[in-house]
């Protein structure tokens, strides 16, 4: 008897040593809340630490870590793990699969179908470039804009002058929906209904994600016009009620202005009246 309960009292030293002392003999790596890739890139040298310095400045790295676009898994510190084929990591896609891998984690589904039916499409297939990273970079993503769009990248097919009036066409379309933007922001603020001016708005985005992603030469030329009046509509209408607004703004400070004053007056009035009879 004594012998049988040595022996159990052994096992349960052994299962205790290998289950809670040791539990990595048990289990496999667990995935951390560290992004381990840039963690170990950092400590690299050239492209490869590049990669994470100007990814750390990008939108991309506060939405997401290098996993959404990558893949693989960036909890795991062990780079075979994390790179295991089973993960779907990619290193460095080949140029006419960056559509596709911009388009990974369920992102940018709108411009990349809308660039899929471009011109530009065709020739990435074939070349290679243009593509995404032919404007908005490989790491360090921006606010998409026209200032973005590199003029080496277009004059390879395109003339300066072309390049020069499509970027121009552009940065005043950006700015005329800034200014709506602006606008719109501050009749919300106000509480005054901006759900139609939030439809129009949005309509025209996507119609100028398609005239920058997916229409040609041709197409901008025609399309260009109708877009322009889209955007000074909406200005000329949101600006005529922010202007309106901020009048009776200034209408009611004024109002409230002179009600206090008559206030004042009043009880510096009642208050002397009162000390002249006493």
């Amino acid at each position: 008897m004594m012998g049988k309960i040595g022996i159990l009292s052994a096992l349960l030293i052994l299962f205790s040593y290998c289950g809670y002392l040791q539990p990595e003999l048990l289990a496999e790596k667990k995935p951390s809340e560290t992004d381990y890739c840039v963690e170990c890139h950092k400590g690299l040298s050239g492209s490869l630490k590049t990669a994470v310095d100007d990814w750390k400045k990008s939108r991309h790295s506060k939405i997401g870590t290098c996993n959404i676009c990558h893949q693989g898994n960036s909890g795991i510190n062990d780079k075979r793990q994390a790179k295991a084929p089973a993960s779907g990591y990619i290193g460095r896609p080949d140029r006419r699969m960056n559509i596709d891998f911009c388009g990974r984690g369920g992102c940018h589904s709108e411009h990349i179908n809308n660039f899929k039916i471009g011109p530009h499409y065709k020739i990435m297939l074939r070349d290679g470039k243009p593509d995404c990273l032919s404007c908005h970079g490989f790491h360090r993503i921006e606010m998409p804009s026209s200032v973005i769009i590199k003029e080496t990248a277009c004059i390879k097919c395109h003339s300066r002058e072309d390049f020069g009036n499509f970027t121009m066409i552009l940065g005043n379309m950006e700015k005329g929906m800034e200014k709506v933007s602006e606008n719109i922001d501050y009749l919300k603020s106000k509480s005054i209904d901006v759900v139609p001016y939030q439809k129009r708005y949005v309509q025209s985005k996507v119609f100028l994600n398609q005239f920058v992603h997916s229409m040609s030469k041709e197409d901008i030329k025609s399309t260009r016009k109708i877009i322009e009046l889209q955007i000074e509509n909406l200005s000329r209408e949101t600006s005529g009620l922010y202007s309106l607004t901020k009048r009776l703004d200034i209408f009611y400070i004024i109002i409230v202005s002179f009600g206090l004053i008559v206030i004042a007056g009043i009880s510096i009035y009642t208050f002397l009246t009162y000390m002249q009879r006493k």
